[in-house]
């Protein structure tokens, strides 16, 4: 950790405060940026499942890039309090976007879906679960650019508790298959943060009803869903933006070192161009390989031609 302390934050605002963390704007001394601060309480900063998690996790947080995540830069533990900050959310909650754009588009519902989409499948692909999915962790801006924060926090806080249950299976134990629940589970609570965005009143378009039994088949524990992933999830929404005949430029752009390139129109649209093909043709017939064909070919020719007018010439 840093030697960085709560003192040498000035706190500009208030975002949230809980028995267990606190969350608010900041700024750090000897800086200019506004961050995004959380403080944890005395009680939960000691707990020794919740300091394990928290130092595991803090060394994936500071190499986790994405547009859409909020990034991490530093941790602390100041008067017996761990800490972190990162990058303030673009835009805001989405309960808050919500009644500053009461009349969203379902394409722009699709857009968000999609961008949270994309920041999950990059975490997923990294073995990491963000575990608190909602509409205070997802927020949006007035240019619909999504921001997801406070990764890993809720994960952290339930393994605190759980250690406490001794009733329950100590945190940890079956890694893989929590690891799957996890994954599940950040969809399932991506799909309700979505489905509280639509009304029951755009239910008379189409492509409206189409998204809500996408979303909501996403949340029931189904052999389908439980085998569902972020990818999954983010061409299914990209497909009712193309199906509804839209041409919307939908691109990963993640920093990540190890980023997946995909986007969703390499997926849908795989087959080369006219041209390509005409070009990968021609260039199939300019190989050695197939010179190399045609020349024993040509011999054979001219041996078959050559004993033929020998027997003819006896």
């Amino acid at each position: 950790m840093s030697s960085t302390s709560l003192t040498d934050f000035q706190i500009l605002d208030t975002l949230l405060t809980t028995q267990t963390h606190s969350v608010f704007v900041a700024v750090l001394s000897g800086t200019e940026d506004v961050v995004r601060l959380m403080v944890f309480s005395p009680e939960v900063s000691q707990a020794s499942w919740f300091r394990r998690a928290f130092k595991t996790d803090r060394g994936f947080l500071t190499t986790l890039r994405h547009k859409s995540i909020a990034r991490f830069l530093g941790d602390g533990e100041s008067e017996g309090r761990l800490f972190f900050w990162s990058e303030p959310c673009r835009g805001v909650p989405v309960a808050q976007f919500l009644e500053q754009h009461r009349n969203l588009s379902i394409e722009d519902l699709v857009e968000i879906g999609w961008q949270a989409c994309s920041a999950l499948q990059q975490a997923h692909n990294l073995g990491f679960t963000h575990g608190g999915i909602s509409a205070e962790t997802v927020c949006v801006s007035d240019d619909l650019s999504v921001s997801i924060v406070d990764f890993g926090v809720a994960r952290w806080l339930r393994a605190s508790a759980e250690s406490a249950d001794h009733s329950r299976p100590a945190p940890g134990q079956g890694a893989i298959s929590d690891w799957r629940r996890d994954v599940e589970n950040d969809l399932r609570c991506l799909a309700q943060t979505v489905l509280i965005m639509l009304p029951e009143s755009a239910d008379e378009i189409p492509m409206a009803r189409t998204l809500r039994r996408l979303l909501e088949r996403v949340q029931v524990p189904a052999a389908d869903a439980a085998m569902l992933s972020a990818r999954d999830l983010q061409g299914r929404l990209g497909e009712l933006l193309i199906a509804d005949g839209d041409a919307i430029e939908m691109v990963d752009r993640r920093e990540h070192p190890v980023q997946s390139r995909w986007s969703i129109v390499d997926d849908l649209f795989p087959k080369a161009s006219a041209r390509d093909q005409g070009e990968n043709f021609s260039d199939r017939h300019d190989s050695p390989k197939h010179r190399q064909i045609l020349l024993i070919i040509g011999i054979c020719i001219a041996l078959v031609f050559l004993l033929t007018v020998a027997a003819l010439l006896r």
